[in-house]
C-alpha cells in the first residue's frame, strides 16, 4: 500500500514538472578530518529550465550570510554569490566534489608538474533505495580512482585517490540543467582526464538527485590518509510554476568580489555556529 501511494505521488508531480520548474529545502554538510573542520548549510533552492537559485537560510561558509544567494542562469556553467545586504553580485565557482565556493579564476593546480594515472570509474551498486523526501528513489553508488604523481622541489609525491559516491534519485523527475544545486551532482571534476572517465558512469544516473554521500580519501605512499565527507539532502520538495523573478537580480546592486578565497577550505580555519 505504502509503496503504491508513493509511485502515485511521484507520478502526479512528474506530470506536473513536464510544464513545471522544482523548488526544495536542503541541508549541505561537508567535514574535513584533517582539522577536524565542519561546514553546515541549510539552503532553498530553485530550478528550472537552465536557471537555478541556492538561497542560504543557514550556513557557516566563510564570506556568506543568511539570505545570501547563489545564482546560475546557464545551467551552471557561470555562478555568482548575490549578497542583497551589500547589494553585490560577485563572480564565483562552485568547486565539483564537495561544492566548496572559491573565488572565480583561482587556481590550486599547476605549482608543480603533475601526472594523473590509472584512472577508473565504475558504478558499483544500483538499486531501490529509501524514500527521501516524501518519494521513492532510485540509490546508485559509484566510485573514482586514479594515481597522481607530483614533481616537488623535494622530490616526487605519489598520491591515491579514491571518491566514492552515493547518489539517490527520484527517476523522471528532472528540472535541470543543473541537475542539482548547489552542490554537483553526481560529481564534476576539473581534470580532462578524470571527467573523460566519469562521464559514461554518471550518465547511467538519472532523475533528480535528492540525496548524495560523498567520500574523498587521499593516500600518500607514506600511508599518510586524508579524508573529506560532504552530504546533501532534500528536506522537502515541490513542483511548480517558478516566476521569472525569482532568478532575476534587483536593480541597484554593483559588481563584487567574493572574499571568502583564502578561507574556503575548511582545514584552514576553526569551526564556528551557524548563523
Amino acid at each position: 500500500m505504502r509503496k503504491a501511494f508513493l509511485s502515485a505521488l511521484v507520478g502526479i508531480l512528474l506530470a506536473a514538472a513536464s510544464q513545471a520548474g522544482v523548488t526544495y529545502t536542503a541541508t549541505v554538510y561537508v567535514h574535513h578530518d584533517l582539522g577536524g573542520s565542519t561546514d553546515t548549510s541549510k539552503v532553498t533552492v530553485w530550478i528550472d529550465s537552465g536557471k537555478a537559485k541556492a538561497e542560504y537560510v543557514e550556513t557557516t561558509l566563510p564570506g556568506v550570510e543568511p539570505g545570501d544567494y547563489l545564482l546560475t542562469l546557464d545551467g551552471g556553467s557561470t555562478v555568482s554569490l548575490v549578497k542583497p545586504g551589500e547589494k553585490t553580485v560577485s563572480p564565483c565557482k562552485i568547486e565539483g566534489v564537495f561544492g566548496i565556493l572559491t573565488r572565480q579564476g583561482r587556481a590550486l593546480q599547476g605549482l608543480f608538474s603533475r601526472q594523473v594515472e590509472q584512472v577508473e570509474a565504475k558504478l558499483l551498486e544500483q538499486g531501490e533505495g529509501e524514500p527521501v523526501a516524501g518519494q521513492p528513489t532510485v540509490r546508485h553508488k559509484l566510485q573514482l580512482s586514479y594515481l597522481t604523481r607530483r614533481s616537488t622541489p623535494r622530490g616526487e609525491i605519489v598520491t591515491s585517490t579514491v571518491i566514492q559516491q552515493e547518489v539517490w534519485t527520484v527517476e523522471g523527475l528532472e528540472a535541470g540543467p543543473p541537475a542539482s544545486w548547489p552542490v554537483p551532482v553526481p560529481l564534476r571534476l576539473p581534470e580532462e582526464e578524470l571527467q573523460a572517465a566519469w562521464t559514461p558512469v554518471a550518465a547511467q544516473i538519472k532523475g533528480l538527485p535528492v540525496k548524495a554521500i560523498t567520500v574523498r580519501t587521499v593516500t600518500t605512499s607514506e600511508g599518510q590518509e586524508r579524508v573529506v565527507e560532504g552530504r546533501f539532502e532534500v528536506l522537502e520538495l515541490a513542483v511548480t510554476e517558478i516566476p521569472e523573478a525569482v532568478f532575476a537580480v534587483p536593480d541597484g546592486f554593483q559588481a563584487g568580489e567574493f572574499r571568502a578565497n583564502m578561507f574556503s577550505d575548511p582545514t584552514l580555519r576553526i569551526k564556528r555556529p551557524p548563523r
